[in-house]
């Protein structure tokens, strides 16, 4: 086989990893009027899922609420979950910033995760997926980014061109590291917290 065609194939190969398990995401948009005020008088009157509500993200100085898309029920909705910023360290992200979305699994307490990663003219690009792990006591979100691996067999031929070429998926759920620590509403409803000081 020709140095252009394999090439070609690997190529094509990374365009599939690329595109691998991407969902039909909401656009971006802003939700006007947050602040920690009304997020508090949010979380207070509404029924919440155990995913709901402010989250912290210490290692980049965020606070944000995770709160329901308004057609969660939707049979079509790819989305359940919508992550709105409330305060920030960066200031390109503003008070409203829908910054990412999470879906429901079959599994308990186990999510899909997009975060975008960039931001252009003031709107979020390039969303990756993650996997999110809600903890039992509900405090924690513990996230790990999908990763791909392309391994390449220089001795394989076609026709047989799985044995030259795979996809391997290193699955996210067996390690976890990084993610958000829960905020509000707290786990006894008096306010305490286990993890953190008391934001709100």
């Amino acid at each position: 086989m020709s140095k252009r065609a394999v090439l070609s194939i690997v190529s094509a190969m990374l365009i599939v990893i690329a595109t691998y398990g991407k969902a039909a995401l909401p656009k971006p948009c802003v939700v006007e009027g947050v602040t920690r005020q009304s997020v508090k008088e949010y979380c207070d009157t509404t029924a919440l899922d155990a995913i709901e509500g402010v989250w912290s993200y210490p290692d980049d100085g965020m606070l944000m609420l995770i709160t329901k898309v308004a057609d969660a029920a939707d049979i079509d909705s790819s989305v359940h979950y919508r992550i709105v910023v409330i305060e920030s360290a960066d200031q390109s992200l503003r008070p409203g910033q829908v910054i990412g979305y999470l879906a429901m699994t079959p599994e308990v307490g186990q999510f899909r995760l997009w975060m975008y990663t960039d931001i252009s003219r003031r709107i979020p690009v390039r969303p990756e997926e993650c996997h999110a792990t809600l903890s039992d006591d509900r405090c924690g979100l513990a996230i790990v980014a999908k990763q791909y691996k392309l391994k390449i067999n220089p001795f394989g031929l076609l026709p047989n061109f799985w044995r030259m070429a795979r996809i391997q998926t290193i699955d996210p759920a067996t390690k976890t590291s990084k993610g958000f620590i829960k905020v509000y509403p707290s786990y006894d409803g008096n306010g305490s917290q286990r993890r953190t000081p008391r934001y709100l």
